[in-house]
């Protein structure tokens, strides 16, 4: 390869995967340099103190007790609080939730769910687009 620089979590030696990384830019004979993928663990990303008050409202207003079920109020209202909005795939792992977000210029990329995510990732991987933070207008679609 003439010295193409991959998304983390690409083998060099993956040409499946660098071709339609060309192919999705619309250059399938020169070599491309992508945009980084880049990977967030939610836990690792700070908690601001209104993302936890507001957990720990919710988790009163409807009776929840327990980590676990803070953890998980706690990591929805994060992922708002960071990508609200904004298109992301998620996905879930044994240590917590990925998100790997979407530029807004590579959205309508044939593929992208080839691009971004490796062969065992894509059948756990959901494309979502979290709510914005506190929004207070919800869409209605029909």
């Amino acid at each position: 390869m003439n010295d193409i620089e991959l998304l983390p979590g690409f083998l060099a030696d993956d040409s499946d995967r660098t071709q339609a990384l060309q192919r999705a830019r619309g250059n399938p004979v020169d070599p491309v340099t992508p945009s980084p993928g880049v990977r967030v663990r939610l836990c690792d990303l700070a908690t601001p103190s209104e993302v936890s008050d507001d957990a720990e409202q919710w988790c009163k207003k409807y009776g929840w007790c327990g980590n676990r079920r803070r953890r998980e109020v706690e990591e929805q209202l994060k992922l708002q609080y960071y990508f609200g909005g904004q298109a992301v795939y998620l996905l879930d792992t044994a240590d917590g939730p990925i998100v790997i977000p979407i530029a807004e210029h590579e959205q309508n990329t044939p593929d992208l769910r080839y691009v971004l995510l490796k062969d065992e990732e894509r059948p756990r991987a959901c494309l979502t687009v979290p709510p914005r933070w506190r929004d207070t207008v919800g869409e209605i679609l029909s």
